[in-house]
């Protein structure tokens, strides 16, 4: 770089050092992957320029690099307008020009070193190295995640300053073992959340299978879920065994800090021993004081085959089918503690009847922690039902508070607690809550659009406009994510009408009434809802929709008869 050359490219409230590569936002490091990093100095080193496609294939990849130049390139642009908090529709910063490229918008200071520095030219900056596929650049995996990755809202670097993260990927499978390749991920989550859970953050079995090794480069992965360690394995034959490799990686240089090989005859026995045995290397590398973890005990014993075939099923989201099979199972703690889990999605759903469903997940809840007081997932089953269905809420505090003490990487914890805050009017506490969860599971498209309708609850509209455009990143389809983007811009704009509150719950029939005016109406069907015990009428304080009705005797009257705060 030449004397007079830029050192520092600064935009808003960001700076693009040009030496370092590093991107900061009013002095803190905004962490963004090397490619996009590379392509945002690009653009704003030729600001108020159209830049073409073509121009960054060069810049970036160069000619005898091969790349899926459209998908990497419209991946990379999400990560930097996910960094930058941008907008395709309204850029402050990227924009993009049609069939033909970009152009950064924003004016660009460019402020000159005062020392001639090492030169440090664009193809310097920092790449990702893959042990497995050095020609794939970005997968359409890390698009995804890196798309979610700098949400402003939640972003995960806030929680990794605490502690640092570790994902789990999927197992290689070489031949016909999906139920153990997906027992091996699952356990092996749970016992590395299980020891050292304030020194280590575990990043939750959805975002980590929606990034499987083969989509991209360990740095890539690591980027994409904020992961400062990765443990990837594999199954294959071994003769008439089994063979499980695992191996434990350093995110900053990609390095291999551990490794070890698990051989048996018996896939039961694999599936029992190997995550208690995988989790002690790891802990045992990070933390060499660490005590050991256990193996788990035979599965429900003669009820094993039933409650894995329901966590398998479970895991597909096919949660009817799931409760079938852990009722299978008999009396086993784990069987009962997911049985209550899918019953509360059943609920949530709408695929159950909410009071059928709800009884039986806070009966199922029970039998696990007698057998297992310490099951992070009956805790917060039992909490769900308390909260949503009894309208205990302060029991439900309890119990989501005692869960996550026990296991602080349960990212389904902290996203149902977060509720729980937002409904008895702790808006704030919900936000950092919900930061957690969504630090522990980026990826889920569930966690994501339920952040969107969270922050609609707490009054936060241009934030859950952003946050269900994002979940719409991670599942264009989602035709909840728009449902969620539309209202929360009516609600910003104030032109929210009845005609964007659909349904025939009563509850959703009052909150039309009350949009439209009339109140009487409004309350008769609010009353109604709260008699039937609908499951949203936890919401009333908190439901934006209703603000016109708050000082209403007859309002503060329904609030109490739930028992809100």
């Amino acid at each position: 770089m030449p004397e007079t050359a830029p050192a520092i490219l600064r935009f808003g409230a960001f700076e693009l050092d040009l030496r370092s590569g590093e991107l900061r936002r009013s002095g803190m490091l905004i962490k963004l992957a090397p490619q996009p990093l590379q392509i945002l100095r690009v653009l704003a080193e030729r600001s108020s320029e159209i830049v073409t496609r073509d121009e960054i294939r060069q810049a970036v990849w160069g000619p005898a690099t091969f790349v899926d130049l459209d998908r990497s390139l419209n991946v990379a642009i999400a990560q930097i307008r996910s960094a930058l908090n941008d907008d395709a529709d309204s850029p402050r910063f990227v924009a993009t020009i049609p069939k033909k490229g970009y152009r950064f918008v924003a004016p660009v200071e460019r402020i000159a070193s005062e020392a001639p520095p090492s030169p440090v030219p664009v193809s310097a900056l920092p790449a990702p190295r893959s042990r497995r596929a050095p020609w794939l650049m970005i997968g359409v995996a890390i698009g995804a995640a890196a798309a979610i990755a700098a949400v402003a809202l939640v972003s995960a670097r806030t929680t990794s300053a605490l502690r640092p993260l570790i994902a789990v990927l999927p197992f290689e499978d070489s031949g016909d073992h999906a139920l153990l390749r997906e027992a091996l991920l699952e356990d092996t989550i749970g016992q590395l959340s299980g020891i050292q859970p304030t020194r280590l953050g575990v990043i939750a079995r959805t975002s980590s299978k929606r990034v499987d090794g083969k989509q991209g480069g360990i740095a890539g992965i690591a980027s994409a879920l904020n992961a400062q360690y990765i443990v990837e394995g594999s199954i294959r034959p071994s003769g008439d065994r089994l063979r499980i490799s695992a191996r434990l990686i350093q995110a900053r240089d990609q390095s291999e800090i551990w490794s070890g090989v698990f051989e048996e005859a018996s896939e039961q026995t694999l599936e029992r021993d190997t995550p208690a045995r995988i989790a002690a290397g790891v802990l045992q590398t990070l933390f060499p004081n660490s005590p050991a973890p256990k193996p788990t005990t035979a599965h429900c014993g003669p009820g094993w085959d039933a409650y894995r075939n329901g966590r398998y099923l479970q895991a597909k989201g096919e949660m009817s089918r799931a409760v079938e099979y852990f009722e299978q199972a008999g009396a086993c703690a784990e069987a009962d503690a997911a049985r209550a889990e899918s019953l509360i999605m059943l609920a949530r759903s709408g695929r159950m009847p909410g009071p059928q469903a709800y009884e039986r997940a806070g009966e199922a809840a029970k039998r696990a922690l007698a057998a297992d007081p310490h099951s992070a997932e009956a805790l917060t089953s039992l909490a769900n039902v308390e909260m949503w269905n009894q309208w205990r809420f302060a029991d439900a505090g309890v119990h989501f508070r005692r869960a996550l003490e026990i296991n602080p990487s349960f990212a389904a914890g902290h996203h149902d607690y977060a509720w729980l805050l937002v409904v008895t009017g702790r808006a704030a506490e919900a936000v950092d809550t919900l930061r957690r969860a969504l630090a522990l599971d980026p990826l889920s498209p569930r966690v994501n659009i339920d952040a969107g309708w969270l922050l609609l609850q707490a009054h936060r509209f241009d934030e859950a406009a952003a946050q269900a455009r994002r979940a719409l990143e991670l599942e264009p389809d989602m035709r909840e994510a728009l449902f969620c983007m539309a209202r929360a811009r009516a609600f910003a704009n104030g032109t929210i009408t009845s005609a964007q509150m659909p349904g025939n719950d009563p509850y959703y029939t009052g909150l039309r009434y009350a949009l439209s005016g009339d109140r009487d109406a409004a309350f008769l069907s609010l009353e109604t809802a709260v008699r039937e015990r609908r499951m949203m009428v936890v919401t009333l304080k908190s439901e934006p929709a209703l603000d016109s009705l708050h000082d209403d005797p007859r309002f503060r009257a329904l609030v109490s008869k739930i028992g809100l705060p």
